[in-house]
């Protein structure tokens, strides 16, 4: 198995070659390239995830709401606030010579806040290392209808807005139901739309009245 790569399964994947194609092809069982494919989806769908906790230990981020300046600034580009389009959320261009990443103002703060994490979540997963990237508002669809890297991006900016362990920590400290109320109070001290904390609360299991 030590032979088999996965850029060359991916490969043939693209030239549609089916999986039992490929196990034919290097002479294992069709099993063998199955579960390598998917260790690998788990691995990149928990990578998101996992490098927004390094960013929350980084930063030694203890309570809400996350301060992306800060990070964006340390990371060393230049944020602008500019009237963009209205389907264009965010921009991320990378160079030589500078680093900028533009939100588009007109969208509501909240919304401003969640492009600006997803923007830095294409920075720190390392989606492009130079060249300019626009996101649309597509990116608040459904994960079905938006691209995997921002996919990838989406699943960062929730986690770093809306670390687990502060979000548990809030509940706890609430000592109450999670009513609408307290997702309303949850959402302003997060500085996130009542609409990404439910998906967010939603994805940690919990259940809402």
């Amino acid at each position: 198995m030590s032979d088999i790569k996965l850029d060359e399964i991916h490969s043939m994947l693209k030239e549609k070659l089916t999986y039992q194609q490929i196990a034919d092809h290097y002479g294992v069982n069709q099993g063998t390239i199955y579960n390598m494919i998917k260790r690998e989806k788990q691995k990149r769908f928990q990578l998101p995830s996992r490098k927004a906790k390094e960013i929350i230990k980084q930063f030694e981020i203890t309570d809400p709401p996350v301060d992306l300046k800060a990070i964006d600034k340390h990371e060393g580009f230049k944020l602008f606030f500019n009237k963009l389009p209205n389907n264009i959320s965010g921009i991320i261009e990378s160079n030589k010579k500078e680093k900028n990443i533009f939100i588009n103002s007109d969208h509501a703060p909240t919304r401003q806040r969640f492009s600006l994490g997803h923007e830095l979540g294409h920075h720190f997963l390392n989606h492009f290392e130079d060249g300019e990237h626009k996101d649309t508002t597509t990116i608040f669809r459904k994960e079905d209808e938006v691209l995997e890297i921002d996919r990838e991006a989406n699943r960062f900016a929730s986690e770093l807005l809306m670390p687990a362990v502060l979000v548990k920590k809030q509940i706890a400290l609430a000592h109450r139901e999670l009513d609408p109320e307290l997702l309303e109070q949850m959402a302003s001290t997060f500085e996130v739309s009542t609409i990404a904390l439910t998906y967010r609360l939603q994805n940690l299991g919990f259940e809402l009245l």
